[in-house]
């Protein structure tokens, strides 16, 4: 059955058995709504008080706030009006903040609310004392720098070095201690009684699905599980009682899965897992969680992805790039084609965390990860760790692990990179250290840390001191003949000026590090795109993403938004990698694609009001929100295809949401599109 006719069938299927589902918002168990767009900001403002003037405007999340001198601080503020009818006594409201640097603080209706520090993982705040039904409700959000207080809690750092030391590197000295909020905003509701974290763990040696719940408030409730497969549930986890607030694990043997990952692993198969608590029979909190099933263990000398050898080539994109820190769909999944068309199947984290946009792609499109979040970067930019420095990056990675491991794509970690000179620890130590909190959260995939898995690095020269001689690939190869346990090129830095030269020696190393059974090659900064011009364009300031208009994005990117224009064209490298890897992986270089989230464009709105996607069938997927932009525009993402009830502010609407796909071609013909304010129906 086509991907067309299974929408078609569970679309007719959600319409029958949801006749007496509630669709209205205030009925739903939870609902998320993106805040992103135009916000107020005034940068180097002091938190003492939310600034009264000198406000501009400007959409937000954005790049990261740079300069010479850099800015040190924002203030950042909306007001938005929750309805009366969406309070409920057991209900609670939510801020989060996908990814802000350094520190971030929320206040609501001038109240602050919570406080965060680093920009490698998502926080959230509860907002429920403070929110004003009926009435415009204002947030501010306060951002800082790693200095003074503001690098972790309790310190006074006075040292510009040691701030450095809590943010990646960068090329410049004032870029690195950057600023900003780039990472969506989400305002979201569920209940008091809740499930607060969901951790699914497919075995493939065992043909069992296990999946480990935590919740808040439910003792004495009922909680359960089914994994879902578009409509249909192909799998039920036995039902259990929740006594503690402890996890609770809840597991059966599953041998017909799908396997999640690239050929010749498996495909980009993914599942949801619906996870629900019942009280008396009733279900009184759901959640969904998306997931691939695949498992990565190590036998002797080899990493095998679902039983097969892991071969992994991949690279990571330079220091604050554009394409790292513009989380948008399109762009990034424009880019992830064209690794794949040159012949990579890895993305690697390095100087930052992905972020869950390009985590989400990934799994969608079948590229592998190994997920990192830190790099020190030397010798270019300098830093100095304090005496607390090692503690807090060792809670990030803890908090950093549970954000990132249901992501199916990441199969292997290395947290951290190159650490400060003047730490107290070695660096093997310190990777030590968090490789524990990584198998403390996690457990269910190898470390390249030297640990699980041997790394190893070089550049492009026999011997660095001579830059006259090109290595040969014998130096990889003497490396993997004394191997006694996997071994991962986690890195090769060198200049791509030469092509001749360069393409001769990853000719050879590529050669050698196949036939010595490496586990893979990750090339630092591999260009593999020609520049070719085209018009960088939105739908609109609303939804989920960045929206930078930069002309300089058009030299950067590839061309995800201009269908007159190719869509890249590859670089001299990319068909290098591409040639390799069907030479010696002997599978083609090319975009897997795939289903993805369907993509909706609504006009006709009244600028800011929070428009919500109610599902018909709320047991196949949460309602999704969206704030509506100066234009009377919504952009929705939904990663549930079927019907579904659009609410607004002077109406509602049904709406039927198709797959999309992933990128096949420059423009947004794929977006369907609704004029709200033609009359409702």
């Amino acid at each position: 059955m086509s991907s067309f006719s299974r929408w078609a069938l569970a679309a007719g299927l959600a319409s029958l058995t949801a006749v007496c589902a509630p669709i209205k918002p205030e009925e739903q168990l939870r609902t998320a709504t993106c805040l992103n767009g135009v916000w107020e900001t005034v940068v180097n403002v002091s938190d003492a008080r939310i600034p009264a003037e000198e406000w501009t405007h400007r959409r937000i999340p954005a790049m990261p706030l740079v300069g010479d001198p850099p800015a040190v601080s924002a203030w950042y503020r909306r007001s938005f009006t929750i309805a009366r009818e969406w309070i409920r006594p057991d209900r609670r409201f939510f801020l989060e903040i996908e990814k802000a640097g350094h520190y971030a603080a929320i206040y609501c209706n001038g109240r602050r609310m919570a406080e965060h520090y680093g920009q490698y993982t998502p926080f959230e705040a509860d907002l429920t004392s403070a929110l004003a039904p009926g009435k415009p409700n204002e947030i501010a959000i306060y951002v800082h720098n790693a200095s003074g207080k503001y690098a972790r809690p309790g310190a006074m750092l006075e040292d510009e070095l040691a701030g450095n030391a809590y943010r990646g590197a960068t090329d410049k000295q004032p870029q690195r201690n950057w600023i900003g909020i780039a990472g969506d905003i989400v305002l979201s509701w569920r209940p008091a009684a809740s499930v607060t974290d969901v951790f699914v763990v497919p075995s493939v040696r065992k043909k069992r699905l296990e999946t480990r719940v935590e919740t808040s408030g439910a003792s004495g409730l009922k909680i359960r599980g089914a994994v879902l497969d578009e409509e249909k549930v192909v799998l039920t986890l036995p039902e259990k009682q929740v006594t503690t607030t402890g996890t609770i694990r809840l597991e059966a043997d599953w041998s017909n899965a799908v396997l999640w990952g690239p050929p010749p692993y498996g495909k980009p198969k993914l599942y949801v897992l619906r996870t629900e608590l019942l009280k008396q029979g009733k279900v009184v909190d759901r959640t969904f969680t998306r997931f691939g099933f695949r498992e990565v263990w190590i036998e002797g000398r080899d990493v095998l992805l679902n039983g097969k050898k892991l071969w992994m080539s991949g690279t990571y994109f330079p220091k604050l790039s554009t394409v790292r820190y513009l989380n948008d769909r399109r762009v990034q999944s424009a880019t992830i084609s064209l690794m794949q068309a040159s012949g990579l199947n890895t993305l690697h984290g390095h100087w930052d965390d992905l972020g869950k946009t390009w985590m989400d792609l990934c799994d969608e499109t079948g590229m592998l990860v190994m997920a990192g979040f830190y790099c020190d970067g030397r010798p270019l930019i300098q830093s100095r760790a304090d005496d607390g420095w090692a503690d807090w990056m060792t809670s990030t990675c803890r908090n950093w692990t549970r954000a990132t491991r249901n992501h199916p794509s990441v199969v292997l970690w290395r947290p951290s990179d190159v650490v400060p000179q003047n730490t107290y620890m070695r660096k093997e130590s310190f990777a030590a250290r968090l490789a524990e909190e990584v198998k403390r959260e996690d457990g269910t995939r190898p470390l390249a840390d030297g640990s699980d898995i041997a790394i190893w690095s070089q550049n492009h020269l026999k011997d660095p001191k001579n830059p006259e001689v090109y290595d040969d690939g014998a130096r990889v190869a003497e490396q993997l003949a004394a191997a006694s346990k996997p071994l991962l090129t986690k890195e090769i830095y060198c200049s791509f000026a030469d092509f001749d030269k360069i393409g001769g020696f990853f000719r050879a190393f590529y050669e050698k590090s196949q036939a010595g059974g490496s586990t893979g090659t990750i090339v630092q900064h591999l260009p593999l795109k020609k520049f070719s011009p085209f018009r960088a364009e939105w739908l609109s300031d609303s939804g989920a993403g960045n929206r930078e208009r930069d002309p300089r994005l058009e030299r950067e990117l590839v061309n995800w938004s201009d269908p007159s224009q190719p869509a890249w064209s590859v670089s001299p490298y990319g068909s290098l990698f591409a040639e390799l890897y069907r030479k010696y992986v002997k599978l083609d270089a090319a975009p897997l694609g795939g289903e993805a989230p369907g993509e909706l464009l609504v006009t006709g709105l009244t600028p800011d009001d929070l428009a919500i996607l109610v599902p018909e069938n709320p047991e196949l997927a949460e309602p999704v929100g969206v704030r509506a932009a100066a234009d009377g525009t919504a952009w929705f993402v939904v990663s549930t295809p079927g019907d579904y009830r659009l609410h607004y502010r002077n109406g509602s609407r049904s709406v039927r949401i198709r797959p999309g796909q992933h990128f096949r071609k420059p423009g947004y013909g794929h977006v369907e599109r609704v004029n709200a304010g033609r009359t409702s129906s």
